[in-house]
């Protein structure tokens, strides 16, 4: 029996946080794409809620929950989802960004399938905490991306992305960022905060260097130096995993 259950292959707590933003935006006759769902603990936890969901994935042979529960064969790197436009009410893509080829054609596929208004809730690890720069600084690879991955390798996130990335992907989608919410902050990232003095000291330096750049050359961006300065924020310092939440326009 234990083999029928699903494990939750995301980081500690993301699957609560999407859960309860679900409650929060999903009304009783929406419908909720799950994508990539993995075994199904997310699916499963949002149909306990209440929620009408789908899911797919690129691998559905993983999907552990029994019928009448699914799971459509998804490859959002080759081929269009199997949904018509405008078909979900919300769109969960859980820990999948990493795995995307090509991120900016991913969530138009996503835009193209959800209704307008309607939120698009996608996580991945946070690459701007405390040990994660460390790591870097060490090693050249980031915390969560702790060796190279060879080609044929199956992992569960295959690249590295940063917040600014994700923010300008969803905005060419079609999407505007909602809220940011963060799954937990892990003890450990506690020792490093004598850190985030010189953190802050040296990216406000810098930040007053490029905009008195920017406003010569008439290029300055509020946006941009909003976004830069959430990644030097104490939380993104602090949390572990990144949860956006977007709306479609």
């Amino acid at each position: 029996m234990t083999d029928l259950i699903p494990r939750a292959q995301s980081a500690p707590k993301t699957h609560k946080k999407i859960v309860e933003v679900m409650k929060r935006y999903a009304k009783p006759s929406d419908l909720v794409l799950d994508c990539p769902c993995g075994e199904g603990a997310l699916y499963l936890l949002l149909s306990e809620a209440g929620i009408n969901v789908l899911a797919g994935d690129l691998y559905p042979e993983y999907f552990k929950l029994p019928p009448p529960a699914k799971c459509e064969r998804v490859d959002l790197n080759k081929e269009n989802a199997p949904w018509p436009d405008v078909f979900f009410n919300q769109i969960i893509c859980c820990d999948g960004v990493g795995d995307l080829e090509n991120v900016d054609a991913a969530f138009r596929e996503f835009s193209r399938m959800i209704r307008a208004e309607g939120h698009f809730i996608c996580s991945f690890p946070n690459t701007a905490n405390f040990s994660s720069r460390i790591r870097y600084f060490c090693s050249g690879f980031f915390n969560k991306f702790k060796q190279p991955i060879l080609a044929n390798d199956r992992t569960s996130t295959v690249r590295p992305l940063f917040f600014w990335q994700v923010s300008r992907s969803l905005e060419r989608a079609g999407f505007e960022i909602d809220s940011i919410l963060f799954n937990r902050v892990k003890s450990r990232e506690y020792v490093f905060l004598p850190l985030f003095i010189p953190i802050a000291v040296f990216a406000l330096i810098l930040s007053i260097k490029m905009i008195a750049k920017e406003l010569r050359h008439s290029t300055f961006s509020p946006r941009r130096w909003k976004t830069f300065a959430l990644n030097q924020s104490l939380m993104f310092l602090l949390s572990e995993s990144i949860i956006v939440v977007a709306k479609r326009k």
